[in-house]
């Protein structure tokens, strides 16, 4: 798979690890680690992989959502 996405081992190894591929491990050794993925699959982990690190830091700050401090400003004014 990682060959097929034109990507290191361990990054793919990392994102197995965190659930974002679909994966399987043999259970018999030497434990290989079985992942698939259809067209449209790898088409997403491609443009996963080529997302860049602070595009990625961007959005999950921007999505978080922003405390309502009306509640705290109203305290104080009284």
């Amino acid at each position: 798979m990682a060959q097929a996405l034109k990507m290191p081992h361990v990054t793919l190894y990392t994102w197995l690890k965190r659930g974002w591929v679909t994966a399987r491990r043999e259970p018999q050794p030497p434990y290989r680690w079985i992942v698939w993925a259809d067209a449209a699959e790898r088409e997403r982990l491609r443009q996963h992989h080529r997302r860049s690190l602070s595009q990625a830091g961007h959005q999950r700050w921007c999505a978080r959502p922003v405390p309502d401090r009306s509640a705290d400003a109203e305290s104080l004014e009284a």
